[in-house]
């Protein structure tokens, strides 16, 4: 199986959950792209493939000297974890990773290394099920972009963190995570309510 990311070690603990949740899926990783080998039925799962954000979009671009690149996927991970933990993650997803997914509800991880280590440092549609990827398509990004207009995660993330000198300074943190649940929870509501 072609994997996305050739440099990943082989005895990386997430490099081998991801793996098998790809081979469990049967998914083929090309570049940025997962191609599921499935019946008809999931075609509709690879047509609406949407890849939301990728750490390596942040840290490989105007990123700050001095910071770990984990640092580029905290504010992803934050709202990623959200999602999964409040029953908003694929079927798929929750299944295949449920060890991480343990690891992730006891704190025994943080959510960016969790994001490194299990999701390959990507937040995308496959790993939601199609309320947390309607709501991550009106709160956080679609296929065109990253939203931050008023309303959007990235500005409620911004004014979660006013002393921040970038949102890449937001520490990696449960404490980061338990100021943000209020408000994605929040958000939630309201767009569940719409």
């Amino acid at each position: 199986m072609a994997m996305a990311r050739a440099g990943t070690v082989a005895g990386n603990h997430g490099a081998v959950k991801r793996r098998q949740f790809l081979a469990a899926a049967a998914l083929v990783a090309v570049g940025p792209f997962l191609i599921r080998r499935a019946s008809a039925q999931d075609h509709a799962v690879i047509d609406n493939y949407v890849k939301y954000d990728d750490a390596s979009w942040h840290y490989e671009g105007d990123f700050p000297v001095g910071l770990p690149p984990t640092a580029g996927g905290t504010h992803m991970a934050m709202f990623l974890t959200w999602l999964v933990l409040h029953g908003l993650g694929s079927d798929l997803f929750v299944n295949e990773l449920r060890g991480s997914v343990v690891t992730l509800r006891s704190r025994t991880t943080t959510p960016s290394r969790w994001l490194f280590s299990d999701c390959d440092q990507r937040f995308s549609s496959h790993l939601l099920n199609d309320e947390g990827n309607r709501f991550a398509a009106a709160y956080y990004a679609d296929e065109a972009d990253l939203h931050d207009g008023p309303g959007s995660y990235l500005q409620d993330y911004s004014l979660a963190f006013p002393d921040a000198e970038t949102l890449y300074h937001v520490p990696d943190s449960w404490r980061t995570y338990d100021k943000l649940d209020p408000v994605i929870a929040s958000r939630f509501e309201d767009w569940r309510h719409r």
